[in-house]
C-alpha cells in the first residue's frame, strides 16, 4: 500500500449553487509520499471532481464527490516499456464536513475508491521473471517460465479461474520436465507462486515424484501461525545451484513462476 499526498483546487459557481456544488482538480502523487527519496513506484494521479453538499446552511455537512482522470506510473527502466503504465480512473467520495465557528478551521473525513480500467495482461506475468532469465546464462542450468492459469490474460479469465488452475500449470510443467528426463529441478516462487509451493508440499504432491533439488519462496503470501517464524531464515549451503562445467549438472533447470 502506497502514502500519496497531493494538492486541490476547487471552485464554485456564484450563480449555480454557490458553495453547494464545487468542481475541482487534484494532482496525487507518491512521489510526494512513499516514493519519496525511495526506489517505490513513482505514480501520478490527475483528477477532476464535482462535489455536492447537503446541509448547506449548517456547520456540518454530508459530501459526494465523483472524481474522473487519469493514473500514470513512472516505471522509469526501458527494460518494462512494454508494461501498461496509464490507466483511466473513476473514483466515487462520500465524506463528512465539519467547520468550527470560532476558528478558520474545517475538520475533512471522507471514504472512497478508486475503479481502475486494466489493459489487457490482468495480474502479473512471466514478465517479473524476464530479467533473471536475461541473467542466467550459465550453461549448467536453465530456467523455465511459468505462467500460472489465469494470469496474464484478461480480467475474465482470471475473475474466473480458480487456486486448482494456477497450480495446475506448476503441476504440468514439472512433469512435462521430469518426462523430458530432468533430474535436477529447483522451484522458485514469487508472491501467490510460493504460497501455491508451498501448497504442493503440504498435499503429499511429491511423495511419489521427482523430489525438487531446491525450493526458493521469494515473497510469498503467508502468514506463520507462530509469528516468531517471520524472523527466521533457512539457507542449506549445499543447495546452491552447480557451478558452470559440473558434468552431474547439465539435467539440472530453476523453474520460476
Amino acid at each position: 500500500m502506497y502514502w500519496e499526498n497531493g494538492v486541490t483546487a476547487q471552485y464554485s459557481f456564484a450563480k449555480f449553487k454557490p458553495d453547494q456544488f464545487f468542481v475541482g482538480l487534484d494532482y496525487v502523487t507518491s512521489r510526494l509520499g512513499t516514493a519519496y527519496q525511495s526506489n517505490a513506484i513513482k505514480q501520478d494521479s490527475y483528477l477532476l471532481s464535482g462535489s455536492w453538499l447537503f446541509n448547506k446552511s449548517k456547520p456540518y455537512h454530508i459530501v459526494t464527490r465523483l472524481n474522473l482522470g487519469c493514473f500514470y506510473s513512472d516505471l522509469e527502466e526501458d527494460m518494462f516499456k512494454e508494461i501498461p503504465n496509464t490507466s483511466f480512473l473513476i473514483s466515487p467520495e462520500l465524506g463528512f464536513k465539519y467547520t468550527l465557528k470560532k476558528a478558520p478551521i474545517t475538520l475533512n473525513l471522507g471514504v472512497g475508491f478508486y475503479i481502475i480500467t486494466a489493459k489487457d495482461g490482468y495480474s502479473a506475468t512471466t514478465f517479473e521473471w524476464q530479467e533473471f532469465q536475461d541473467w542466467s546464462v550459465n550453461p549448467s542450468y536453465r530456467v523455465s517460465q511459468v505462467l500460472l492459469g489465469g494470469h496474464g490474460r484478461d480480467y475474465d479469465a482470471f475473475k474466473n479461474s480458480t487456486w486448482e488452475d494456477w497450480r495446475s500449470s506448476i503441476t504440468s510443467e514439472y512433469e512435462k520436465l521430469i518426462a523430458q528426463g530432468y533430474t535436477k529441478i529447483s522451484l522458485v516462487g514469487s508472491s501467490t507462486g510460493g504460497t501455491l509451493l508451498l501448497e504442493l508440499v503440504n498435499s503429499g504432491y511429491f511423495y511419489n515424484r521427482l523430489h525438487p533439488k531446491n525450493i526458493f519462496l521469494v515473497d510469498p503470501i503467508v502468514v506463520p501461525s507462530n509469528k516468531l517464524q517471520n524472523n527466521k531464515r533457512h539457507y542449506r549451503s549445499n543447495d546452491c545451484l552447480c557451478r558452470s562445467g559440473s558434468n552431474h549438472c547439465r539435467k539440472q533447470i530453476l523453474v520460476s513462476l
